[in-house]
């Protein structure tokens, strides 16, 4: 005899909660995804900035001998990375005749709500970069 109230397969119920998870677990899977694509392009972007950085660093060095208050701005071309715009801003920390300077560097590339932008404070008494060889010589005995 065979029971006829017995079938075969999944109830309404157990559909619904397979459905359910698997909801779920995509939303879960997809939210990390792109949070990690967020990540990666963050990352990317202050890498860029940070080349930008050390290219301003090698085009305009900073004179230690003759470091001076105020804002300096300019900007340069860059093969890959387009046009970047870079502000450098050097104030006094203290008295005037303790010779500590903060130095303020913001380099930013494109316009518009993509533009990269990254800043760097730096403070520095100036007989001791001076001493301790901040002062950037060419490489002419190489």
């Amino acid at each position: 005899m065979t029971d006829l109230n017995h079938r075969k397969g999944f109830t309404l119920i157990e559909v619904m909660l397979a459905v359910l998870i698997l909801g779920m677990s995509l939303t879960i899977f997809f939210s990390t995804t792109s949070q990690g694509v967020a990540v990666a392009v963050q990352a990317r972007e202050y890498q860029i900035s940070r080349e930008m950085l050390g290219e301003l660093a090698l085009r305009e060095p900073l004179d230690l001998e003759e470091l001076d208050e105020g804002v300096i701005r300019g900007s340069f071309t860059h093969p890959e990375h387009g046009r970047v715009a870079w502000t450098r801003t050097v104030e006094i920390e203290g008295k005037e005749e303790d010779q500590f300077y903060r130095l303020t560097t913001e380099v930013s590339r494109g316009d518009g709500q993509g533009a990269l932008h990254e800043t760097v404070q730096t403070f520095l008494h100036q007989p001791s970069a001076i001493r301790g060889g901040w002062i950037q010589e060419p490489f002419d005995e190489l």
